[in-house]
């Protein structure tokens, strides 16, 4: 039997035994960080990423693949001697392309690499394109006639770095290739094809990359939204920003809309928040918000499903269990207003890396996590129905776990109600922010009643944090919305 744990809108689960979260763990004794997924020819999904437990070198490639009801089909690894490291993953007609570097093929050094699996995981062929300098590949898309374009970033052209587009055919052979730059260090992260085929980049002027250099002190990075022909030619380009550092990582092309995402420093709750951003004619934005509290919080991804919803993915310290990082996951309808934000995390650090829609009008998650009981990373997948809830995804969870829940009723609320928590016994604190993170009620609740007053919230929804009066180390995390 399956078992659903419910989270309305943030609710952030904690766990007594192993495994804290109603997930699928994969990895070793070593670290193994899951990177990016695609939906499967059969339903299921395939998980990408690296591996340090498994494998021929410091880093490997790692593929998991799994059916619909996430049993496992085959794992693994695809590597040599130094590290090779995908960051996409995409499925077409016979099988998977796969694009990231790797160091021991090509010229000197890492290049772009683009890797074609079959169905069953079988390495077809294998290409790279770069330079006796280094290139990184980020980012693989299929155009409507199957042919393909690659974003990397380059330093053969420019030391500092420079975005780096190539366009292939179906089969991986080189068509044309092109650089772009800022004046600066700059990283383009995500990028999609419009109806006229154009390739549309988002990344971070004078931006830093974990695994190249860091470089942001000397000049604040600002986002950049690049536009290019079917031919490689620039169209146009736009920066965007503030007086702190801004970073962009992921793009989704919606009817004549832009939408962004990324992490601002500027104007920020706390050190970063998730920042997303709409623009129209290519140029002038009509939208900006930010999500997030005291603490720091990460765009990474979007997607969109065939009801032109879409969902952002991220992380979270503001929201996160325990004062760790944990998963932030956000879903807008078409009128690109919140329908739900909801975190999803252990005992450890948990990041969401990428996701893919579902046809419920869900999602399903690939994180990088460190909540299962070895310590070390894992790939972590989950799956989130369309509201907001974690799917359990393991048979026979221990019943103990539905007992670590805190949540108000009624909710929506007027004026009192009644927080429901397992040790009804002892005084509560709950404090209660607005979505932009600032606090702005703290009451204590007294037993046996533990009743809550939000006479003095106006309208609108609150993101609550409750804990025990006499301990904070174990927090729940809850949204209400007052009517």
């Amino acid at each position: 039997m399956r078992y659903i744990l419910i989270v309305f809108l943030i609710f952030t689960l904690e766990s007594s035994f192993g495994q804290t979260l109603p997930g699928l763990f994969f990895g070793g004794s070593n670290n193994d960080r899951g990177t990016s997924i695609c939906t499967t020819h059969e339903d299921g999904y395939l998980l990408v990423g690296s591996t340090r437990s498994y494998g021929a070198g410091s880093d490997d490639v790692y593929i998991i693949k799994i059916d619909p009801d996430f049993n496992l089909i085959w794992k693994k690894t695809l590597g040599w001697e130094h590290s090779d490291l995908i960051r996409s993953v995409i499925k077409v007609n016979d099988g998977f392309l796969l694009c990231g570097e790797i160091w021991d093929f090509g010229m000197a050094g890492y290049d772009v690499s683009l890797l074609k699996i079959s169905k069953d995981g079988d390495l077809i062929w294998k290409k790279f394109y770069g330079s006796h300098s280094v290139e990184r590949g980020m980012k693989v898309v299929q155009a409507e006639d199957s042919s393909l374009v690659l974003l990397g970033y380059s330093r053969f052209f420019d030391n500092k770095g420079d975005i780096f587009i190539i366009k292939t055919d179906k089969n991986g052979d080189e068509i044309w290739q092109n650089n772009f730059d800022f004046g600066y260090d700059d990283y383009g992260f995500d990028l999609s094809l419009d109806e006229d085929n154009n390739i549309v980049v988002v990344g971070s002027k004078q931006g830093y990359y974990k695994d190249i250099h860091d470089t942001f002190k000397i000049h604040d990075a600002d986002y950049f939204i690049l536009k290019i022909d079917d031919e490689g030619n620039e169209i146009l380009r736009k920066t965007f920003g503030g007086t702190g550092h801004d970073f962009g990582s992921a793009i989704l092309l919606q009817e004549d809309q832009i939408i962004y995402v990324g992490s601002s420093q500027s104007g920020s709750n706390g050190s970063f928040d998730m920042d997303i951003n709409i623009i129209e004619d290519d140029t002038i934005i009509v939208s900006t918000e930010k999500y997030g509290g005291a603490e720091y919080e990460y765009g990474r991804s979007i997607v969109s499903n065939s009801e032109n919803e879409y969902f952002v993915l991220g992380s979270t310290k503001s929201f996160g269990t325990n004062n760790s990082t944990d998963v932030y996951l956000l879903k807008f309808d078409k009128y690109n207003s919140l329908l739900w934000q909801s975190t999803f995390g252990g005992p450890g650090i948990d990041y969401g890396a990428h996701l893919v829609a579902t046809t419920e009008g869900g999602c399903a998650v690939i994180c990088e996590s460190n909540s299962y009981e070895d310590g070390s990373f894992n790939f972590l997948f989950i799956k989130i129905n369309s509201n907001g809830e974690i799917e359990d995804l393991i048979e026979n969870v221990d019943s103990n776990y539905m007992k670590n829940m805190a949540a108000i009723h009624p909710n929506p609320i007027s004026n009192t109600g009644q927080l429901a928590i397992a040790n009804s016994d002892i005084e509560y604190i709950i404090e209660f922010y607005n979505l932009t993170g600032i606090k702005m009620e703290e009451l204590l609740l007294t037993p046996p009643m533990l009743s809550v007053s939000v006479s003095n919230l106006k309208p609108g929804a609150y993101v609550y944090r409750v804990f025990s009066k006499e301990n904070r180390a174990k927090v729940y995390t809850g949204t209400l919305i007052v009517n």
